[in-house]
């Protein structure tokens, strides 16, 4: 490790992740382990971003919550994927632990039937701040073929959550067609449509302060929010809201529209 801090000591691309996978060990074991390497690197480089993994895997973080490093610039590793758990999982396993230090998925990955597993996973880890790389250019999972050119499906999700984390315009979350649909007088539809699948929320009242919402968690491109219990002849404000499986919000500007009398 020191030979490698000598070496790539003046490059800040370079980052040490010290062990890959730690499992079939104790906690204070790796603790031990990972301090001695961590400080064997500081004497030679004392600013570098060091990862450190979790055991199981480096699934799990929880002994790391319990007893963080006495060190600055350490980042905490976990490696999540389908068969490690179900998503009420992960903030007992590394989303706890990530609201307070900093966390990255160092490997992810999946196959074309862990898809909503995928952007599921995706979206916690932008609502945590988690950075995240995905798994692999060589081994199963792929995220390419056997061309190495050809994304698979789940690397065709990694792809457009890096497009959209960059900002792409093509592939950003874009509303139109926003509309009211047979306004009574107690009721009114609310319809729009998205560029990508989102969930729908209607924010309304007789003012812009919007005093009142309905939600609907499914994620489809074509909307339509039912308002009932509406005050006959009456102009009421509304602005709509989705936000999509990698946590893109899109919303309307005010709007009105008025109830029959």
């Amino acid at each position: 490790w020191q030979t490698l801090a000598a070496r790539y000591r003046d490059n800040p691309g370079v980052l040490y992740d010290i062990h890959n996978e730690a499992h079939n060990t104790t906690w204070t074991a790796w603790r031990n382990r990972a301090v001695q390497i961590i400080e064997a690197i500081r004497e030679v480089h004392p600013d570098a971003l060091i990862l450190v993994c979790g055991l199981d895997w480096a699934y799990d973080l929880r002994g790391w919550e319990a007893d963080p490093l006495p060190f600055e610039n350490i980042v905490y590793s976990t490696h999540p994927y389908p068969f490690k758990g179900e998503p009420w999982a992960w903030d007992k396993y590394f989303g706890r632990f990530a609201e307070t230090h900093p966390v990255i998925a160092g490997e992810f990955g999946g196959g074309e039937a862990d898809l909503v597993w995928g952007r599921r996973l995706i979206r916690y880890f932008n609502d945590k701040q988690m950075g995240w790389a995905a798994w692999s250019w060589v081994d199963s999972p792929h995220l390419t073929r056997d061309d190495r050119r050809t994304p698979t499906a789940f690397g065709r999700l990694v792809r457009l959550a890096l497009q959209r984390h960059a900002g792409v315009d093509s592939v950003r979350l874009a509303l139109t067609d926003l509309a009211v649909r047979n306004p009574g007088r107690d009721h009114a539809t609310i319809a729009w449509k998205t560029s990508a699948p989102a969930d729908s929320k209607v924010r309304y009242g007789m003012t812009e302060a919007y005093t009142d919402s309905v939600h609907a968690a499914v994620e489809v491109p074509d909307h339509a929010i039912r308002l009932s219990g509406l005050s006959p002849g009456t102009t009421y404000h509304y602005r709509v809201v989705s936000r999509d499986w990698y946590g893109d919000v899109v919303h309307s500007g005010d709007a009105i529209f008025e109830t029959l009398p």
